[in-house]
């Protein structure tokens, strides 16, 4: 009777752990699809490392080298031309409105000339739409980000007394009049979402992922996001930030699911600066 009771305990779990590993294959393949070629890696990984094996190996790592610094040239011109932001009055306004409009323009140049000078496709650069679906592990990025984004800034400022600054953005919504509010948003939730994931995570990260291993192109490319951010008080957030964009990068192999988290994570910041409810976004 009792080898009758082991037995049986034994044929159910074998079911269970057949059950379980089914599970997981299908879970594997809906979060991360492959491209059209099979492979063991994930898109991005595939993308990369058929650069890298390729007897153009050089000339791949100069395409992406122009492109980058192409990118990047265009970024740090414009805010030198821009130069910091007035404190106050209409010249505030036009400074914003000039600011993300500038942007937006870096943003369409480059998609128009990294194609043609650098020879890079639209799927190399991450603007293809990930398959799968990608909706859910978006959101759940999104809220694992943003709770480690808040938990990291509660606990700095708790432990060791960094307080960010105030936010050049942020901390000028709630006393906003309508021009220079629309300019701000366009500014917080389309303009800077659209270039920083094109400039970071696009070009910066896929120039690192040539020479550098996937762990080792996302803390790079996470450090210069984090850096290029100004005040030290704010590096941990957003290199938290930072490293979970990089990785949905290398994950989904494209950009849009980074774009959506960072466009939420400056609306989250936005809603809480416009209804006064956390101090660093002021």
């Amino acid at each position: 009777m009792a080898r009758t009771i082991t037995d049986l305990a034994t044929s159910k779990l074998r079911l269970g752990l057949k059950c379980g590993a089914a599970s997981c294959r299908a879970f594997d393949r809906s979060s991360k699809p492959l491209p059209a070629h099979t492979g063991k890696q994930g898109s991005s990984s595939m993308l990369f490392s058929s650069d890298r094996t390729s007897p153009d190996r050089l000339r791949a790592q100069l395409r992406w080298f122009l492109a980058t610094t192409l990118g990047f040239t265009l970024y740090v011109l414009a805010g030198f031309v821009l130069g910091n932001a007035p404190q106050e009055g209409r010249s505030f306004t036009q400074w914003v409105w000039a600011y993300a409009l500038v942007q937006l323009s870096v943003f369409g140049v480059l998609l128009g000339l990294i194609p043609r000078l650098a020879r890079l496709s639209r799927k190399q650069l991450g603007l293809s739409v990930p398959q799968g679906e990608w909706g859910r592990i978006t959101l759940a990025m999104f809220w694992l980000t943003l709770c480690g984004y808040l938990t990291l800034l509660a606990v700095q400022e708790r432990l060791f007394g960094l307080v960010p600054p105030p936010h050049p953005v942020f901390h000028r919504l709630p006393l906003a009049e309508s021009g220079e509010l629309a300019g701000l948003l366009l500014l917080a939730l389309i303009a800077a979402p659209l270039l920083e994931e094109l400039l970071f995570r696009g070009l910066l990260y896929g120039l690192f992922r040539l020479h550098m291993p996937r762990w080792a192109a996302i803390v790079g490319s996470t450090a210069a996001f984090a850096f290029l951010h100004g005040d030290h008080a704010w590096w941990l957030p957003i290199g938290l930030a930072g490293l979970g964009l990089a990785w949905i990068r290398e994950q989904m192999g494209s950009l849009l699911p980074g774009m959506v988290i960072h466009l939420t994570i400056n609306a989250f910041w936005t809603c809480c600066a416009l209804l006064s409810l956390w101090p660093a976004a002021h």
